[in-house]
């Protein structure tokens, strides 16, 4: 079943502002840029910023008059730069954004 554009839309910005809600928790009143120069891994902050990152991109493509086809899409894209990543702090990114994207589709975006 195929899930309206306005639902997306609505998931998405509600999962940006949760996904916002954990990288303020998670950087302690810290810039993203600062925690970046420490030099430390945090893959919690990184996963959290890849799915804030595709809930934006969909958001857009969603204002912009995409569907479920075309979130599936997009959905796959992270997916796949997923599977690509080396381990470390950008496979989370990658992670957090193909997870935030599955969240938009009917059943988790399951086939």
């Amino acid at each position: 079943m195929a899930r309206r554009p306005e639902e997306m839309g609505e998931l998405a910005r509600t999962g940006a502002d949760g996904a916002l809600r954990e990288l303020t928790a998670l950087a302690g009143g810290a810039s993203l840029c600062a925690i970046g120069r420490s030099g430390e891994s945090f893959p919690a902050v990184k996963y959290h910023e890849g799915r804030l990152a595709a809930f934006g991109e969909a958001t857009r493509a969603l204002d912009r008059g995409a569907d479920q086809a075309d979130v599936e899409a997009l959905r796959d894209t992270w997916a796949r730069l997923r599977r690509d990543a080396p381990p470390g702090e950008w496979a989370a990114y990658r992670a957090g954004g193909a997870d935030a994207l599955s969240e938009l589709l009917p059943d988790g975006g399951a086939a």
